[in-house]
């Protein structure tokens, strides 16, 4: 088993403890159980494990209003998914759109009103796909697609990590989550 994964969402973890506290703190977000495993049975047996959705959950109220809005799945290694299987093998089991697919189903299991897609390859810059309706100003994304697996069409945006997690962005997501949460 490969330890990339694990690895890679506790530096997702911090990473986004740094962004969402402006340098204040390394530890608001972290791994879920089993990465969401645990959400993911319970939910087939009718339960809700709330804050358990996704790769990265909260861990203190501070940090509950970007998983509120966004669940975030997180994928790492994937050598044989190049760019170029973004447009070429949307059906492919271990793709892009299957971990799109996923990503949509537990954000909607989670009660989120989005969802995120991390991943890293090795020598690549980190990217986030999100979907296209979530409509940030903060950051242009570096491409759009209208993805479509096994006949559900998503258009997404993709944008490189650091981009997307930027203070512009971190102002425009809770100005995001406060009309979400007052519109409920």
């Amino acid at each position: 088993m490969s330890k990339k994964g694990p690895a890679f969402e506790r530096a997702i973890a911090k990473q986004l403890s740094f962004w969402w506290s402006e340098g204040e703190s390394d530890d608001l977000f972290w791994r879920t159980q089993s990465s969401g495993a645990r959400a993911t049975q319970r939910t087939k047996k009718g339960k809700r494990t709330d804050g358990q959705y996704g790769d990265i959950c909260a861990t203190c109220p501070e940090a509950k209003p970007l998983l509120d809005l966004f669940t975030i799945s997180i994928k790492r290694g994937y050598p044989e998914l190049t760019l170029d299987a973004l447009f070429s093998k949307p059906n492919n089991k271990k793709g892009y759109g299957a971990f799109i697919n996923e990503a949509k189903i537990t954000a909607k299991q989670a009660g989120s009103m989005y969802w995120l897609l991390i991943i890293k390859r090795d020598f690549w810059d980190t990217i986030v796909v999100s979907p296209i309706d979530l409509n940030l100003r903060a950051r242009p994304p570096i491409m759009c697609l209208d993805y479509e697996y096994k006949g559900d069409y998503t258009v997404v945006r993709v944008t490189k990590f650091d981009q997307f997690f930027n203070d512009e962005m971190r102002e425009e997501i809770k100005q995001i989550h406060n009309k979400w949460k007052a519109s409920k």
